[in-house]
C-alpha cells in the first residue's frame, strides 16, 4: 500500500515546515514511529557502526491501524541511517531505545545539548536522574510513544497503532512553544498527542503498569493463563498497589495519573476490571508482542522498583514474592545502577 508524499505544512518553525528527524533506537517502536513521522517529515535513525547494512534494508510492516480514516495492511519502510550524531542537521532528537541501552547514549547525545531538543520517549524508571548526568533539566523534553506497540522479527514487524497515545510534557517556563510546535508537528504526521504537566510522575506509574507484569506472566506460564487465573489476577492488584506506595515515596504525585484511580476500588471488583482489559484483543497483542523481545527491560524495570521499595523500607510481600518467581525462573538479580 502507498502512504502519501512528503507534506509541507506552515504550522511548524522549520523549514518549509518539515521537522528534521533524528530516532536514536531502531527498535519496534522506534521503525513505527518513524515510519509515521517519515509521511510528513525528515527522518534518519542513528545506528551503530557495523550495522548500516541491516537497518538500511527495507523492513516489511504489518500494520493494524485503529485511527480513524487510516487503513490496516503491509507497507514498507527502509530507514536513512547515519553512526555519528550531527546536531546541527536535526531539529529534534528523539531518543526511543530501552532502559537497559540508554547508558549507552547518554554521553553520545551530551554535544548536542542546546543545539537541538531533545525528548526521551522511553519508559524508566528512574530516568531523570540518569538523564541528569549528562543533560541539565531544562535542555530536554521526556515524553511516551504508547500510541505504538507491536514486536519484531528480523525484518518483518508487525505493529498495532491506537487512536491515542502519544504522550509530550508541558514543559517549563521556556519550553511551552517549543513543545507545542513538536506536538504540531507530529499531528500533522497523524500522531494525536496528549500534553502532561507531571510527565516524570506519569512515567513512574507508567513504568509501573509495565514492569509488574513480567513475574505474574512468568509465573502463570503464559499471558492467557494469567488472565484466566482469578487468585493471580487478584495478587497483581495488590501488587500493583505496593507499587503505587512506592512511587509516591519516591515523591511521585500519583492522585489522578490512569490508571492509579482505579485502586481506591475494592480488589474484588478491580479484580475483574483488570480481568477484562487484559481480555482486550488489542491489548494481549500488544502485551504478548512485546514481552518477545522486550521481558529483559521489564523485569530491570521491576527490580529498580524493587529496590527504591527496599531504599524506603516499604513492606512489599507481593513485590517480593514475584523477586521470588523471577529468580527461580533463572532470572538472577543482576540489574546494575546505570
Amino acid at each position: 500500500m502507498n502512504r502519501p508524499d512528503l507534506w509541507v505544512s506552515s504550522t511548524v518553525p522549520w523549514k518549509n515546515g518539515v521537522m528534521r528527524v533524528l530516532i536514536v533506537g531502531a527498535g519496534t517502536i522506534g521503525l513505527a514511529y518513524g515510519w509515521i513521522l517519515s509521511t510528513r517529515h525528515e527522518v534518519q535513525y542513528l545506528v551503530r557502526s557495523g550495522r548500516e547494512s541491516f537497518y538500511s534494508q527495507a523492513f516489511d510492516l504489518r500494520v493494524r491501524d485503529l485511527r480513524k480514516g487510516y487503513g490496516s495492511g503491509q507497507y514498507s519502510h527502509t530507514p536513512v541511517t547515519v553512526t555519528s550524531v550531527e546536531p546541527e542537521r536535526y531539529d529534534v532528537i528523539l531518543v526511543m531505545v530501552d532502559q537497559l541501552h540508554l547508558h549507552e547514549v547518554l554521553p553520545i547525545l551530551k554535544p548536542a545539548e542546546g543545539k537541538c531538543q531533545i525528548v526521551f520517549m522511553l519508559n524508566n524508571w528512574d530516568l531523570q536522574r540518569q538523564v541528569e548526568r549528562y543533560l541539565s533539566r531544562g535542555t530536554y523534553l521526556v515524553g511516551f510513544p504508547s500510541q505504538v506497540g507491536g514486536g519484531r522479527n528480523d525484518h518483518e514487524i508487525n505493529v498495532i497503532v491506537f487512536k491515542t497515545g502519544t504522550i509530550l510534557e508541558a514543559g517549563s517556563r521556556g519550553q511551552e512553544l517549543q513543545v507545542t510546535h513538536i506536538c504540531r508537528a507530529f499531528e500533522e504526521a497523524g500522531l494525536t498527542v496528549k500534553r502532561q504537566r507531571r510527565m516524570l510522575d506519569w512515567l513512574k506509574v507508567h513504568n509501573l503498569q509495565q514492569s509488574l507484569t513480567a513475574a505474574p506472566v512468568i509465573e502463570a506460564g503464559s499471558y492467557e493463563a494469567l488472565v484466566e487465573d482469578r487468585h493471580a489476577v487478584e495478587q497483581l492488584v495488590r501488587g500493583f498497589r505496593e507499587g503505587l506506595a512506592v512511587c509516591r515515596a519516591t515523591g511521585a504525585r500519583t492522585a489522578g495519573l490512569w490508571p492509579a484511580p482505579l485502586f481506591a476500588l475494592p480488589t474484588s471488583i478491580l479484580t475483574r476490571v483488570m480481568q477484562s482489559m487484559f481480555l482486550d484483543d488489542n491489548t494481549e497483542t500488544m502485551v504478548t508482542e512485546h514481552m518477545k523481545h522486550g521481558l529483559d527491560e521489564w523485569i530491570a524495570g521491576f527490580r529498580a522498583i524493587l529496590a527504591s521499595a527496599r531504599s524506603h523500607q516499604l513492606i512489599t510481600p507481593v513485590l517480593d514474592h514475584y523477586e521470588k518467581v523471577l529468580q527461580e525462573h533463572d532470572w538472577p538479580a543482576t540489574v546494575s545502577d546505570q
